[in-house]
């Protein structure tokens, strides 16, 4: 018999946002108002790069100016890097805007995919990346607000604590309820 709740149709997820209010608000606006942004995040797979001409046949069902106006926006908002490439065809030679997920770019590019279809080690090493850029977060507002590192110590360690907990009391229902 398999247990489920309503919390098991949910994944934790954090947004990282500008911090000033403004920039929040055309963050959102720019990353949410047009289909476009979000099939352009969902073509990149982690660390790979891509060039605008590929991106462009990707999305084929957008007019080019659609595509180029987007990762425009995207790049403004830090979610790409872009690069320009010097390529040689034939006689001639090209230069290739090609574009990367950022560090921010990646973890929004998760936000868009089903968890459970991705590959382990991308989540894994995603999981650890965020979970050491917000630790890292925390701890310069904790001084710049003046609050205790032990305590923050202490509250991590009770909170892992208690996950395991609840982890392995899950785990054995389980095994109990397999046999």
């Amino acid at each position: 018999m398999e247990h489920s709740s309503k919390s098991d149709e949910y994944w934790p997820f954090i947004v990282i946002m500008p911090i000033d209010a403004s920039r929040r608000a055309k963050y959102m606006l720019t990353l949410f108002s047009s289909p476009t942004s979000l099939e352009i995040l969902n073509l990149f797979k982690w660390g790979e790069e891509l060039c605008q001409k590929e991106i462009i046949l990707a999305l084929s069902h957008h007019s080019n100016k659609t595509v180029i106006s987007m990762l425009k926006k995207l790049v403004e908002l830090k979610l790409l890097s872009e690069n320009v490439k010097v390529v040689q065809y034939s006689n001639r030679v090209v230069r290739m805007k090609c574009y990367r997920l950022t560090e921010i770019g990646r973890w929004y590019s998760l936000l868009f995919k089903d968890p459970r279809i991705l590959d382990r080690e991308t989540l894994k090493s995603s999981i650890v990346e965020l979970l050491t850029w917000l630790l890292n977060r925390f701890l310069t507002y904790s001084s710049e607000l003046d609050i205790d590192i032990e305590s923050i110590e202490r509250y991590i360690c009770s909170t892992i604590a208690s996950a395991r907990k609840a982890s392995t009391s899950q785990l054995n229902r389980t095994t109990r309820e397999v046999y």
